[in-house]
């Protein structure tokens, strides 16, 4: 017999499940807003035109894209011969610009793959025209933008994101533009200012 003792360091059992009691009391884990991971899911951009032209702008570019087959294309504007293109993944959002055959893929303009209100996130310009797009909430079917002047914009959307050109001399403060989203079975998800 050997000499060894061993004193618990609990005065209860620690069960692991639901119960009314499990003894011990753990913190609940953040809201994830995006995921890495050494082996990202893949992308399902085979079909359709949106898809074609992401494939098309991440293989145009010079430079290495992250996570290059995770990407899904979102909202897409054109002008002329240039496409921008928002592209998201499980970890993020991110925009592809093709112009003329060379293209300029922007890694990871935020790492967030989930919003509860619009939120607005840094676009280049397309063919000298100022966009405005970003991320948008789940479920969301139509977008709406109302400038001060009183105009009014349909974005593009798509992958929970959106995009559309500035009216020319439209302020394009997030601010100072109001947005409608109207969702699935036609009822208002948000009305109010982007962000």
């Amino acid at each position: 017999m050997r000499g060894d003792t061993y004193t618990s360091l609990f005065d209860e059992n620690v069960r692991i499940g639901p119960t009314d009691n499990p003894g011990l009391a753990l913190p609940k884990p953040p809201r994830q807003y995006g995921s890495s991971s050494p082996e990202p899911s893949s992308g399902n951009r085979r079909y359709g035109q949106p898809g074609q032209r992401l494939t098309s702008c991440i293989d145009a570019t010079t430079t290495a894209v992250p996570d290059s087959d995770s990407w899904n294309p979102g909202a897409v504007l054109s002008s002329g011969n240039t496409n921008l293109i928002l592209a998201t993944s499980a970890a993020g959002v991110s925009t592809c610009l093709l112009h003329a055959g060379h293209a300029e893929f922007q890694p990871y303009l935020t790492m967030q793959a989930y919003t509860q209100v619009p939120l607005t996130l840094p676009m280049p310009k397309v063919d000298g025209r100022t966009v405005i797009g970003g991320l948008l909430p789940p479920d969301v079917r139509r977008m709406t933008l109302t400038f001060a002047d009183k105009t009014t914009v349909t974005p593009d959307t798509d992958e929970n994101t959106f995009a559309a050109f500035l009216p020319p001399g439209a302020d394009p403060t997030p601010a100072s533009i109001t947005c409608e989203l109207v969702g699935n079975s036609e009822q208002i998800l948000y009305s109010g200012p982007l962000t």
